[in-house]
């Protein structure tokens, strides 16, 4: 049965095709889509119909910020 080599699996593909090589796949990278490709039809989950979902998102940071003049908010690192 094919597996993931570790649980850092998934980070060390996405440090490798943000940092490394995003179109050119070094050996980790295709082990792990390869992986990816052969269990991802155990992963589907149908959705019934009429069934409410809410949806995350990471990385909400509003914070306020001031300036002499005056106050407004901004994204961080904006």
């Amino acid at each position: 049965m094919l597996e993931f080599k570790s649980w850092r699996s998934y980070l060390e593909f996405v440090v490798a095709v943000r940092r490394k090589g995003r179109f050119i796949h070094s050996a980790e990278v295709s082990d792990f889509l390869n992986v990816l490709r052969a269990t991802a039809a155990k992963r589907v989950l149908e959705i019934p119909a009429g069934k409410c979902l809410w949806r995350a998102q990471i990385g909400h940071s509003w914070k306020r910020y001031y300036s002499k003049d005056n106050e407004y908010l901004a994204r961080r690192g904006k």
